[in-house]
């Protein structure tokens, strides 16, 4: 095999690779809505490949040529099954009839052979194919050039030693090696695919969680609005207090208008009560206590009206059992209050009347008694 030969094998392979690129670019980023019309489209795009390759050869002699895409057959078979290869086969099998030459049969049986064997190859494989080591590229590569090899034996007699001495070291060499070089960049490809679709599973799942979790917030400031109760949580390490909307409102303020602080929270307490609530806060974290429990007054900061709440405080520790997150509710409990000073007064009054019909009974039980006296036996009613 002269240099200018050994030059165009070369070629061939670096043309290959590159149209291969093209196709790993273009043709995969536009996938079709059917599937048997996709794998069409892509055996049709592989068959174009394999007729440029096969448009620029290494004559051996006359009628005998030889290309890469025995490589580029083998390699469809393996990575894009059986639909495919078939599609990109017929293709280059018709174009090399359509050459012609002593050599087109056996070319033919070269495209069955390779393409067959990456189908093959393709459907014993156990393992991902974006995992397969480039030694297996390599044996594939050698097994299915050795069988080519063997297929030159169909070729004339007088042309087989000729063919053999001129091709068998540089097949042996270059075309596992481009079966390697183009099965790793095929592997790169899927890896890329691989990372891609679990990037976008991994997206799709964080929109899901986010839209999940906006609907819960959603829901729970709902419950919070229907039930008045408000949750805070205090960071004692930062001093960072959070409120939910639900105790802006209590305390009649713009939600995220006001900055919620423990001194601002103090500042919405009673005057009366502010005290006491500061001094149930402190002594819980001071005694080491789990929680507190509290109801005092809020005043509302447009209105100035009072509003009664219950408040109550879950501490959490830290590994040395130093009170580090205090969280807590509050609940506007104002109606409650109010009911139950009605139930209060209502209870009064229907003591104060119970109290007044005793009375009225006994009164009434006395005059009876009375008349009853006066009526007896040997009093004479007087005229």
């Amino acid at each position: 095999m002269n240099s200018a030969s050994f030059l165009s094998l070369v070629q061939n392979i670096a043309l290959l690779l590159a149209l291969v690129l093209l196709f790993d670019t273009i043709a995969l980023r536009r996938k079709q809505d059917h599937e048997f019309l996709r794998k069409v489209g892509m055996g049709m795009f592989i068959g174009g490949i394999g007729l440029v390759i096969m448009l620029t050869p290494w004559v051996l002699v006359p009628g005998v040529i030889f290309d890469t895409r025995s490589v580029l057959l083998g390699v469809s078979g393996l990575f894009f099954g059986t639909l495919p290869t078939l599609v990109a086969m017929a293709i280059t099998a018709a174009f090399r009839l359509y050459q012609g030459g002593t050599g087109a049969f056996t070319g033919i049986l070269v495209i069955v052979s390779t393409g067959g064997m990456g189908i093959a190859w393709h459907h014993m494989c156990r393992h991902a194919l974006d995992r397969t080591p480039w030694w297996e590229f390599y044996l594939f590569g050698l097994a299915s050039h050795v069988v080519m090899l063997a297929l030159m034996l169909t070729l004339p007699w007088q042309t087989v030693l000729r063919v053999l001495g001129s091709i068998t070291l540089p097949v042996l060499v270059l075309y596992p090696l481009g079966t390697v070089l183009l099965g790793s960049l095929m592997v790169k490809r899927l890896q890329r695919e691989t990372a891609a679709e679990a990037l976008r599973e991994s997206e799709g799942h964080l929109r899901q969680l986010a839209a999940e979790l906006k609907e819960n917030r959603d829901l729970l400031a709902r419950s919070q609005e229907l039930a008045h109760v408000g949750t805070w949580e205090l960071d004692l390490k930062t001093g960072n207090l959070t409120w939910t909307d639900e105790v802006y409102r209590i305390f009649g303020l713009k939600v995220q208008e006001f900055p919620a602080t423990y001194e601002a929270f103090l500042q919405h307490v009673h005057p009366s009560d502010r005290s006491a609530v500061d001094h149930a806060y402190t002594e819980s974290i001071e005694k080491n206590l789990d929680s507190y429990e509290i109801e005092h007054r809020v005043i509302r900061t447009i209105t100035g009206e009072e509003r009664f709440v219950h408040e109550k405080c879950l501490h959490t520790r830290n590994s040395s059992g130093k009170v580090i997150r205090s969280i807590g509710m509050v609940q506007d409990i104002t109606e409650r209050k109010a009911a139950e000073d009605r139930l209060q007064a209502n209870q009064a009054e229907l003591r104060r009347l119970l109290g007044e019909a005793d009375r009225s009974r006994l009164a009434l039980l006395s005059v009876l008694e009375d008349h009853m006296d006066t009526t007896e036996p040997g009093h004479a009613p007087s005229n």
